[in-house]
């Protein structure tokens, strides 16, 4: 009661993946997630999601050509800026370069990043694929996935975000997690981050304050709110569905005749 809604921007990139990593923020009272994929829908949110996608520099590219980054620079010269967040390729589109010598997911060798961060991003063969667990900048406990080929280095003046502590943490050559001096720019490449409760509700807090806004977590379990949202679908499936039928199916095969 009392709060202003924040306004959140999720980037629809044309080959969007993992949009799964904002479902938390739809649980949350007083916040508003909007998918958009043209300038003239962007409006002043209070949040920029650049999220995942199965191809960056392709993605990266139609970012220049939509008009859309024309926009969102354009809103972070404004007086009250929003945050930006970039996750998995959006956190590779935030540094300096990215590159793909070996031709991994694009016929281009290289295109200029958006030079955000102080990040560079190689894509290699080999697929890095592991969970994570660590912290947020007051402790507050994160933990997820990556699924990703670049790898991503920092470059002079990076500073960390996440710190994990888990077997296969970064080594200083591949780097999870980054942020900007001004605390307006944040990646990371940890799918899953705003499904902790705790670090959902300061990572919000902290964009409220940025944007000059009053706002507070509400406070619900998104474990739980998902777990609802099953139990919905299994009490539709038994009271509308001849489960038995489906078992015989599922022991079975479909009928041969």
């Amino acid at each position: 009661p009392g709060a202003e809604q924040l306004d959140v921007v999720v980037v629809r990139l044309p080959r969007l993946s993992n949009f799964t990593d904002v479902d938390p923020l739809l649980i949350e009272s007083g916040v508003a997630v909007r998918f958009v994929d043209h300038p003239s829908a962007f409006g002043d949110p209070d949040l920029i999601v650049l999220p995942g996608t199965k191809s960056t520099m392709a993605d990266l590219q139609w970012l220049r050509a939509s008009g859309l980054l024309d926009v969102i620079r354009a809103r972070r010269a404004a007086p009250s800026p929003p945050v930006v967040l970039g996750v998995c390729g959006g956190f590779q589109m935030l540094g300096s370069t990215v590159e793909d010598p070996d031709r991994v997911e694009s016929a281009d060798p290289s295109v200029p990043g958006l030079g955000w961060l102080p990040l560079a991003t190689q894509f290699m063969v080999g697929k890095t694929t592991r969970l994570r667990v660590g912290a947020g900048p007051t402790g507050a406990l994160v933990r997820g996935y990556e699924i990703r080929h670049g790898r991503t280095r920092p470059l002079e003046g990076w500073e960390e975000w996440l710190s994990f502590n888990d077997v296969g943490s970064d080594d200083g050559g591949d780097v999870a997690s980054a942020r900007d001096p001004s605390g307006l720019i944040f990646g990371t490449s940890l799918h899953g981050l705003f499904e902790e409760d705790r670090f959902r509700g300061e990572f919000l807090a902290r964009v409220a304050v940025a944007r000059g806004k009053h706002w507070q977590p509400s406070g619900v379990s998104f474990a739980e709110a998902r777990e609802r949202q099953i139990d919905r679908v299994a009490d539709a499936c038994a009271a509308h569905l001849d489960t038995a039928a489906l078992w015989r199916l599922v022991e079975l095969g479909a009928p041969k005749d």
